[in-house]
């Protein structure tokens, strides 16, 4: 093959795989609706499991959304038990409770088994080099973005994926 066609192909491999893993990732995430919550909320709750408690401004600067917002995915957890608001002066603290704690395990193992199976094809050596690959591929991508005025967005990728 020539240079443009493998680059088609490799596009092309590249959109098949992201396809297939956001169709694995709508048919697999049901635990979500299981418990209740939006994905935003289960979001909420893995970043309450690591820390424990924080400032409910915190979380509106992690998560990247409107306070109001925030407070609307909030008072829906605490209805079902999974936080708990402490007033702290005037604004409030949220914490985890155990319910949210062991919800977070729960979706946790699960999340770690799917993500076993995206990549069962391949072996530790190929994750490495696949993982290295994307990293170089990203940070150029990235570059050349911002070289062109556009930043990256902060959505619901980038408190994970790329703040690491």
């Amino acid at each position: 093959m020539n240079k443009k066609e493998i680059n088609e192909k490799i596009f092309e491999e590249m959109m098949r795989t992201f396809i297939f893993m956001r169709h694995s990732m709508n048919t697999h995430h049901p635990r979500f609706e299981d418990g209740g919550l939006q994905r935003g909320q289960g979001k909420i709750l893995k970043i309450l499991a690591e820390k424990q408690e924080m400032p409910q401004r915190e979380l509106v600067d992690i998560l990247d959304i409107k306070p109001s917002s925030l407070s609307e995915l909030l008072s829906k957890l605490e209805k079902k038990g999974y936080i708990k608001k402490e007033q702290n002066g005037r604004s409030f603290d949220i914490c985890i409770t155990k319910k949210g704690k062991d919800f977070v395990e729960k979706m946790t193992d699960e999340t770690d088994d799917d993500l076993a199976e995206y990549f069962i094809g391949i072996n530790e050596e190929e994750k490495q080099q696949l993982f290295e690959i994307l990293q170089k591929l990203n940070r150029e991508l990235e570059e050349n973005l911002s070289k062109s005025g556009v930043h990256r967005h902060h959505g619901p990728f980038s408190h994970r994926f790329f703040h690491r």
